[in-house]
């Protein structure tokens, strides 16, 4: 696709975002997951690869992390996600599910397609519903046999280490 050909899809797809059903929330637009990636789709799905992987580094008997990587050709989007099971309704039996949406969900919105807020919709009605839970851990200790990694969450922002 020739750089014209690009800029044209890109602009009519942020573009046409604005005509979809969002979730308002405190003055602000919210969109789903789902509703970003069939408009992605409409654009993009001959030039697009859309892939998960499992970071395995972010992985134990608690938690799941996921990477979301979109390719159009020479341009890449990421989004990560981390889930720990059993921390919601959801994550009872669909952590790595709802992990593998929130990355591509990040990876869309890096893309530019998002509301007012880099979060989606989806992540709100989570955070929401769970907001009335505490959690004080910042660090997360992994042991992968070798060495103990720990990973400060506070160095995450959008898919990228500080």
């Amino acid at each position: 696709m020739n750089e014209n050909d690009w800029i044209h899809k890109y602009d009519s797809c942020i573009d046409n975002l604005s005509k979809q059903q969002s979730v308002p929330q405190h003055g602000k637009e919210y969109f789903t997951v789902a509703t970003r990636h069939n408009l992605f789709m409409q654009y993009f799905n001959d030039y697009a690869s859309i892939n998960t992987d499992i970071i395995p580094e972010l992985c134990n008997d608690n938690r799941v992390a996921v990477k979301c990587t979109i390719s159009i050709e020479d341009k890449k989007y990421t989004g990560m996600a981390l889930e720990e099971f059993g921390s919601s309704f959801i994550n009872r039996t669909s952590a790595l599910e709802n992990a593998e949406t929130s990355a591509l969900g990040r990876a869309l919105a890096a893309f530019g397609l998002h509301g007012t807020e880099f979060a989606s919709a989806d992540e709100l009605i989570n955070a929401k519903m769970n907001q009335n839970k505490t959690t004080t851990k910042k660090q997360f200790p992994k042991t992968n046999g070798k060495k103990n990694i720990k990973l400060d969450m506070d160095q995450l922002d959008m898919g990228r280490i500080k």
